[in-house]
């Protein structure tokens, strides 16, 4: 027996069902939004393609992962109780909060969540989710950008308001509330009532004043313009005013933005820069004998005065324009082919250093016209932009200093043949004093005396070879005179190969007046050291050290001889060396003084004579 049972209309519906299932799939993996289902656990049972774009997991990385380990920690907790609710039956359906990819990148979410009790009492939730990072991120910026706006509108120095087509005050910031009530002694009010008339904080005449540029900016056309006024203080007050309009969406002018600033300090600023720059340009075109003129970084005149342009034109047949290149032009009219030192200073003047120099340029007719320049950088920013340039004519003054070096050279060869001659005539005494030795037979006395005489001699003849053989006629070296008389002594008395000479001088410049006597001064004292220190061919060392302290000259002559005998005196018993260095000391207004320990020192002080 068979059993047979028609199934056409539930295979209908299982192909009814199957179809509506495929289409929801295919709705759910092609939505935008991000669809999941979750178990209790928080166990992922379905993402869509949206879902998987978004974060960037992987299947099996979604397997290993549970919704509490993508929601970021800091909104884990109120994830986790938004979902408790809703599993529950109690809690919202509506949920925001915030996914971490898998990159770590944080997508802000939003949507709705569903539960649903399948077989075996298992609870799953279905959540549709829209990806709203990018709109959180903008109001963000949005709020980031109205809080700096409004602090900048509220602590800025600058005077911000707004006016309505019946121009009331629809806003303004604490700078233009500080700047109404310093003029006009009492702040301004916001107007938003639009029953109550407008506050007017000042006289009729200022409010029809501003009432008309309202109205032209209410046209459309923005404007700018200046204010001055005196304040409450009797202080003057100058204010930079912009209106713009503000349109909204039809084109029409909603209200007009004003922003102010004071401008006072800079009005008084550009007031002095004017009035100086007109006193400057008196100066500079009113100048009868001084050439004018600035450079740029090429040499091209930027400006000159008349007297530049007549002067070059008179002397020179150069007519100059502002804007040429003035260093090209006058390179051939510099006399001796000094264009590149003369090119050098007005570089160097261009990198930052002063110059002042003379330079001679042939005139029309080749007669050299000497002119002093002055060069000095116009430095702004830090940055040389132009070179000032000054220069007047010296042509009378130079040729009359030409004159004067050329009678200064004839005199200074005149005093050089002066001291030549005084030498060779203090030389043909010493060499009389010389021969005179050898006809006073073997009288040591006379003979001693006549040395003496010869030395004394000579040591004024090695000053005036000093001066001739130098430029400078008016001093010599003391310690070049010192090393040469103390050497011709050393020979003058045969000691050369038993005593020694140290010296340690500074250089002192001594006019003659001074340099005389000390040359003598000291011929006595090295040869009194030759003569008495070194008896019986003794050895020994003379010592001779010079230095200057400020304007005090100090010599030291010393000696490691047998020194004096006991019972000498020096003032006593001196000789005629020892009276003339005295006297010659008192010549200088100095002091000498005398130690008589290991030897004999005698130390020589006086001032120089500038």
């Amino acid at each position: 027996m068979g059993v047979s049972r028609d199934i056409t209309r539930m295979k209908q519906d299982q192909e009814a069902l199957k179809a509506s299932e495929e289409r929801y799939r295919d709705l759910f993996e092609n939505a935008t939004d991000l669809i999941q289902s979750v178990d209790e656990n928080g166990r992922f049972q379905y993402v869509n393609t949206a879902w998987f774009q978004t974060l960037g997991y992987s299947e099996n990385e979604l397997k290993e992962r549970t919704l509490w380990d993508i929601v970021h920690p800091d909104h884990l907790a109120e994830c986790e109780q938004s979902f408790r609710g809703i599993m529950d039956g109690v809690g919202p359906t509506s949920i925001r909060t915030v996914f971490v990819g898998s990159d770590g990148r944080l997508v802000t979410v939003e949507g709705n969540s569903n539960v649903r009790r399948a077989e075996g009492k298992k609870v799953i939730t279905r959540s549709i989710f829209r990806d709203i990072s990018k709109t959180v991120a903008a109001q963000q910026e949005v709020q980031e950008h109205e809080a700096k706006w409004r602090a900048l509108f509220e602590s800025s120095e600058h005077m911000f308001w707004t006016v309505d087509p019946e121009i009331r005050l629809t806003s303004f910031n604490r700078g233009y509330a500080l700047m109404i009530t310093r003029l006009h002694g009492e702040p301004p009010e916001l107007n938003n009532d639009k029953d109550k008339p407008r506050k007017r904080f000042a006289s009729p005449e200022y409010h029809e004043e501003w009432d008309e540029r309202y109205r032209k900016v209410f046209e459309g056309s923005p404007m700018r313009f200046e204010t001055e006024v005196i304040d409450r203080s009797g202080a003057r007050v100058a204010n930079e005013v912009f209106l713009s309009p503000v349109f909204d969406g039809t084109g029409k002018v909603k209200e007009v933005f004003g922003i102010g600033h004071e401008i006072t300090d800079l009005k008084e600023a550009e007031e002095q820069v004017k009035e100086r720059s007109a006193r400057l340009k008196a100066i500079f075109n009113s100048s009868a004998n001084m050439m004018i003129w600035t450079l740029d970084p090429e040499f091209r005149i930027t400006s000159c005065n008349a007297h530049f342009l007549a002067s070059i034109e008179a002397e020179h047949g150069i007519r100059f324009e502002v804007g040429d290149h003035f260093v090209d032009a006058m390179s051939a009219r510099i006399a001796g082919g000094a264009y590149k030192p003369v090119l050098a200073k007005y570089k160097a003047a261009l990198a930052g250093k002063p110059q002042q120099f003379e330079v001679a340029l042939l005139d029309r007719f080749g007669e050299p016209v000497w002119i002093e320049n002055f060069l000095n950088p116009i430095v702004v920013d830090g940055k040389v932009q132009e070179v000032s340039c000054l220069a007047y004519g010296i042509t009378d003054r130079k040729k009359d200093q030409i004159e004067l070096m050329r009678n200064l050279q004839e005199k200074e060869v005149l005093l050089k043949e002066v001291h030549h001659r005084v030498k060779n005539n203090l030389q043909i005494v010493s060499s009389i004093f010389n021969l005179q030795t050898a006809h006073v037979g073997d009288d040591e006395r006379v003979i001693g005396l006549l040395r003496d005489s010869r030395d004394r001699i000579r040591s004024m003849s090695f000053i005036h070879e000093s001066l001739y053989q130098h430029k400078d006629f008016s001093s010599i070296d003391l310690a070049g005179y010192i090393e040469g008389l103390s050497r011709n002594l050393m020979m003058s008395y045969s000691l050369g190969g038993k005593v020694a000479l140290e010296t340690e001088l500074a250089p002192v410049a001594l006019v003659l007046d001074q340099a005389i006597p000390c040359g003598l001064i000291l011929n006595e004292l090295i040869s009194n050291a030759l003569k008495h220190g070194f008896p019986g061919g003794h050895s020994g060392s003379i010592s001779i050290r010079s230095e200057l302290d400020g304007e005090m000259v100090r010599i030291r002559v010393s000696d490691d001889g047998v020194g004096v005998p006991e019972g000498f005196d020096l003032h006593r018993d001196r000789n005629l060396g020892l009276e003339l260095v005295d006297t010659l000391t008192e010549q200088l207004d100095g002091t000498i003084s005398c130690d008589r320990r290991k030897g004999l020192s005698y130390l020589l002080t006086f001032e120089r004579t500038k």
